[in-house]
């Protein structure tokens, strides 16, 4: 039986999720650097941005049942710029921070089996800096995840609080898109602010460094009226429900 794709709209419902690392038993391999927010490493903050496999599988089993289509961050982009009518009614962006090594062991498989689209937003100075550590994703794992057609796009050159790098703010954002097109071979065109850390010199930065979009931490869905420099996403925690997460999926507008 062919597969009945969703009807397209002019008013799409749009979400945008955001993962960070997917381990088998749902814990880091490695080790965690508190959050500075923290009041101390507790067991909960040292898992807090690891997801097990199956939490995952069933996220996204639960984006299919509530009639989501997963489209790539570019057709959103494109949308909110007018190169673009419509959009799936309901349409879901899967992204992945920071550069983890389930990246491509747990995520990237998953997805290669529903034939649905994801963006990693890395930051090349962890890969250079720490090549040879098992949990990073290597130059090579990130060429071969761009060939594979995953989108892999700019999470800044080395992961600072944008608002206090004044100083070193162009060479953040420009120096990242350089290296990493470098390698891919494929323009960047999008942006993951670190931390969620924002303001609108940051903003002017990143369009003077001709990005053309930007997530944040925040969550919200995006509507034609949403900012493309703001974009709302979902965080997944260790702890995220599968209630919860289906909450979202269907919150209002």
């Amino acid at each position: 039986m062919a597969l009945v794709r969703p009807a397209e709209s002019a008013q799409p419902r749009i979400i945008i999720l955001g993962y960070h690392e997917v381990e088998k038993d749902g814990l880091p391999p490695h080790a965690v650097i508190p959050r500075g927010s923290a009041v101390s490493a507790t067991e909960d903050e040292m898992e807090r941005y690891t997801v097990s496999t199956e939490a995952f599988r069933q996220q996204m089993d639960a984006l299919e049942a509530h009639g989501y289509e997963v489209i790539a961050l570019a057709d959103v982009a494109d949308y909110l710029s007018g190169r673009r009518a419509t959009l799936p009614a309901r349409s879901a962006v899967i992204t992945v921070d920071d550069g983890w090594r389930s990246t491509a062991t747990e995520i990237a498989p998953e997805l290669k089996k529903r034939n649905w689209p994801f963006t990693a937003f890395i930051y090349p100075r962890v890969i250079e800096q720490h090549a040879h550590h098992p949990y990073n994703l290597t130059w090579s794992a990130v060429d071969a995840l761009s060939s594979s057609g995953v989108d892999v796009e700019s999470h800044t050159y080395s992961h600072p609080f944008l608002s206090r790098a004044r100083e070193s703010l162009d060479d953040e954002l420009s120096c990242s898109r350089a290296v990493i097109a470098m390698h891919i071979k494929q323009p960047v065109r999008f942006l993951a602010y670190p931390y969620g850390d924002y303001d609108d010199g940051v903003i002017a930065a990143a369009k003077a460094a001709g990005y053309e979009a930007a997530v944040t931490v925040k969550p919200g869905l995006i509507t034609k009226r949403s900012n493309p420099f703001a974009l709302g996403r979902y965080l997944l925690h260790h702890d995220t429900t599968l209630t919860e997460f289906e909450e979202w999926l269907e919150a209002p507008r």
